[in-house]
């Protein structure tokens, strides 16, 4: 991932394996250290590095300044009788995608977007008429998901790649968030 996505959006936009190169490669540190900060961002979903309490403070200091952890906002959330919850998401560079909830019996299916637009531009579809802006980091594709399962209050059962963008445009992210996911 290029340093001027890293510095627009955070450390979301680096996968498990760059976080690790950042923190064993850039910052000198033990690879635990890595592996601590991944697991709080993807297993415990924080949204501040003071809540990683198991890290030196002058470490969340730095990390704070030059890899920030941004959550995303819910811009706009609509639902419908059915229950079916559709969100506009902004990120920290203010980008925007779509994302859908739909809940059924005991189960919460998850529509998320891949990009933010989309590159192929389709004539019959709006999102590629209304231009492509960039690919979504492994973190904003992951946080969509948290974000309606959150909104929800539960677990989401099942993850769809239908919203915005052409998931194989993204292979290398979309791949490293549905493993997180899993």
């Amino acid at each position: 991932m290029e340093r001027a996505t890293v510095d627009t959006i955070g450390i979301k936009a680096l996968s498990r394996d760059e976080i690790r190169e950042l923190v064993t490669e850039e910052l000198g540190l033990p690879k635990f250290r890595a592996n601590q900060i991944i697991q709080w961002i993807y297993g415990k979903g924080v949204s501040s590095y003071d809540e990683m309490t198991n890290l030196p403070a002058a470490l969340r200091a730095q990390l704070t300044k030059d890899y920030p952890l941004i959550a995303p906002v819910i811009r706009k959330r609509q639902v419908s009788s059915d229950g079916t919850r559709k969100y506009l998401i902004a990120f920290a560079d203010g980008s925007t995608v779509e994302a859908v909830g739909i809940p059924s019996k005991n189960r919460l299916t998850v529509c998320i977007s891949t990009h933010a637009g989309c590159p192929m531009r389709c004539d019959f579809c709006a999102t590629g008429k209304s231009g492509y802006v960039r690919s979504l980091g492994v973190g904003e594709i992951v946080d969509q998901v948290r974000v309606v399962g959150n909104d929800f209050g539960t677990r989401v059962s099942s993850v769809v790649l239908m919203g915005q963008g052409e998931p194989f445009l993204n292979y290398d992210a979309v791949l490293e968030a549905m493993r997180i996911i899993n």
